[in-house]
């Protein structure tokens, strides 16, 4: 199974994700400290990290930017907390290196789902991650800030590729769902 790093200064959080978690039977980790997240978060090698979006003097986009920027962190997912009055630019945290935003107080429904998808993922395509609300917006401008014109193809072919690698299941999913509600009724 996996192991889940909490960054957060709310012991709530804590409480859920290592009750929901390790029910699981993942790992959970983590510290209510916001000093010295990224050392700690290198030192525990997790496969996800949830990181407070708002218990940090630094920046949370930035924060999460050198976290996934770390060479010896690049299969780490970070999920960024937000508060539930929190304003949070998904654009920007997923730019920032996160795969997705959840909301506090966090549902432990919705939390196990979410895991079970990121470490399927995970294990099935190592460089597939789960993007939330992913636009064409997002596609272009990170094609275009390669320097190089003739990259510019490949780099919206690998984005593509990723949001596809990341939504497949779901739609599988879906269809699965559907069909078989189709079966039980008819």
């Amino acid at each position: 199974m996996a192991t889940v790093f909490v960054a957060d200064d709310n012991p709530h959080v804590h409480t859920i994700v290592k009750e929901t978690l390790s029910v699981a039977g993942h790992q959970v980790l983590g510290t209510m400290a916001t000093a010295g997240v990224i050392d700690k978060v290198v030192e525990a090698r997790p496969h996800l990290l949830f990181l407070d979006s708002s218990s940090s003097a630094e920046d949370s986009y930035e924060q999460c930017s050198r976290v996934t920027g770390r060479p010896e962190l690049e299969n780490l997912s970070v999920v960024l907390l937000a508060g539930p009055l929190s304003v949070v630019d998904e654009h920007a945290a997923v730019s920032a290196g996160a795969v997705a935003v959840l909301r506090k107080p966090l549902d432990p429904e919705e939390l196990t789902d979410r895991i079970e998808s990121w470490i399927e993922a995970e294990s099935v395509e190592p460089e597939g991650r789960e993007l939330s609300e992913i636009s064409l917006d997002d596609l272009v401008s990170r094609a275009l800030t390669t320097d190089e014109p003739v990259r510019i193809r490949e780099v919206i072919r690998e984005q593509v590729e990723a949001v596809l690698v990341a939504a497949i299941p779901a739609i599988v999913d879906r269809i699965t769902d559907r069909v078989v509600t189709e079966l039980e009724s008819g």
